[in-house]
């Protein structure tokens, strides 16, 4: 018998400790534990990995199969940003009304818990792109402060995800995890650059959870 992931969990390693995802939650495995954890993701029979990973089952994070999974790719962070935030694109009429109505989804998204369903409420996708991502990221920085709690992470990253929808772009986000102390962030990305954070800093965290909105339209779990 093999030891995967339960169906909807996430998983995440940060500096030898290992941080689950499922339904909104985050569990936390010291890194003591997370050894044989690591030896059966990877493939070592259960029988040979401890009884940690029954209490791990048992709090429906990990189930048993026959057979081998091939191990899941691991997730890359983009590998640049915007740069200078201060230097912002002009801001038009159609960019207000994105805005709102970008807005107007954020409560639907955050009111279920699990990630997975943030993702099913989303505005339609122009089918014209009105500038590039770099471009209307931009016009983004310069209109968000015209919401309230858009400064942070979450409710700003989706409200850029749907602000960059409605102006024909699609963008994936991704949650990111950390240790000591625990640590949770999340942001938008697209063709291997953040578009609304730091990448040093985004680096900082192991992604856990990548919804590919720019590969597909549905959620792809983070190794």
């Amino acid at each position: 018998m093999f030891a995967v992931l339960a169906d909807d969990v996430r998983l995440a390693w940060c500096d030898g400790d290992a941080v689950f995802l499922k339904a909104g939650d985050y569990i936390c495995v010291p890194r003591r534990h997370a050894v044989a954890l690591a030896d059966a993701i990877n493939g070592k029979p259960i029988a040979e990995t401890g009884a940690v990973l029954t209490e791990l089952r048992e709090q429906g994070l990990l189930a048993w199969r026959d057979e081998r999974l091939p191990p899941r790719a691991a997730v890359i962070v983009a590998a640049s940003d915007l740069g200078d935030v201060a230097r912002r694109e002009p801001a038009g009429l159609r960019d207000y009304a994105h805005l709102l109505i970008a807005a107007l989804y954020v409560p639907l998204q955050l009111i279920r818990r699990r990630p997975e369903a943030w993702l099913r409420y989303l505005p339609p996708q122009a089918l014209t792109p009105r500038g590039t991502p770099e471009q209307l990221a931009r016009r983004f920085l310069r209109l968000r402060g015209l919401i309230p709690a858009s400064g942070r992470c979450l409710p700003a990253s989706l409200l850029l995800i749907n602000f960059l929808r409605l102006g024909g772009i699609a963008a994936d986000l991704v949650i990111g995890v950390r240790t000591h102390p625990f640590e949770a962030h999340c942001w938008v990305e697209t063709g291997g650059k953040v578009l609304n954070d730091e990448i040093c800093y985004c680096r900082s965290f192991s992604p856990i959870f990548v919804w590919r909105g720019a590969a597909r339209m549905d959620p792809d779990p983070a190794a």
